[in-house]
């Protein structure tokens, strides 16, 4: 699947916590509370993490991508507001390969060294959560999903209009080979486009009980769920046009 070529940056979040410092006193009583994850959310979070990366590691899954994606941000918050350094040096190392990952053209897997530093930071940050405060790690998670959300818009906006209103025909139940001669291109040139529209889409629904449409055929049994995702951000694009 073709990805947009907009250079990825992980570290790119919204610091809420980190750096600032008008809500210095909500901070201190996050970073003091007592309260923590429980043991069955400490469970379905290792499950989350650990099957995303072996999820990564066999073949390319833009999801499983942004997921891990996503636990590396939490854990960049969690590094600086409580002042771990073995962890801040993980999220470093995870930093790099992520963004290697991203640059490489084609369906990328992790190499075994690739590999070992994303583990490394995902079972650092697993053996520290009976430790962070409750509050801080909703915070973060919340800041995390925030920056998702914002670099999937960026995304799909970068993508051509045709593109993006392929995606939304298939949605509706055309065929690629109909939209491929009524637009003049190949066949694979619009699965591929409309495939890269479907993934983002799907990242911006947020609803991990959807399966992912690895396939158009997949992404067209979504269309109940996705047009109205599409027709939002549609919506948003035609509004920013006319205010330019």
């Amino acid at each position: 699947m073709s990805k947009p070529r907009k250079k990825y940056n992980p570290r790119k979040q919204r610091q809420v916590w980190a750096g600032e410092s008008e809500n210095a006193f909500a901070k201190v009583f996050v970073l003091a509370s007592t309260e923590r994850l429980s043991q069955q959310e400490i469970n379905s979070l290792s499950l989350s993490m650990l099957m995303s990366l072996d999820t990564l590691r066999s073949s390319w899954c833009p999801t499983s991508f942004n997921l891990i994606g996503h636990f590396y941000r939490v854990a960049r918050i969690v590094a600086t507001e409580m002042k771990i350094g073995l962890l801040n040096d993980a999220c470093d190392a995870a930093w790099r390969v992520l963004q290697d990952l991203h640059e490489t053209d084609g369906n990328p897997v992790p190499t075994a060294d690739q590999y070992d530093v994303l583990r490394y930071l995902l079972d650092a940050l697993l053996a520290l959560l009976p430790e962070i405060p409750l509050p801080l790690w909703v915070m973060a998670e919340e800041s995390s999903r925030e920056s998702i959300k914002l670099r999937m818009t960026e995304q799909y906006m970068l993508l051509p209009e045709w593109a993006r209103l392929a995606a939304i025909d298939v949605l509706s139940g055309k065929t690629v080979k109909d939209l491929a001669a009524t637009l003049e291109r190949t066949e694979k040139e619009v699965s591929e486009n409309v495939r890269t529209a479907g993934a983002i889409l799907y990242t911006l629904r947020a609803d991990s009980t959807l399966p992912f449409p690895s396939n158009v055929t997949k992404l067209r049994k979504l269309g109940e769920q996705l047009l109205p995702v599409a027709a939002q951000y549609e919506l948003a694009i035609k509004q920013l046009r006319r205010a330019a």
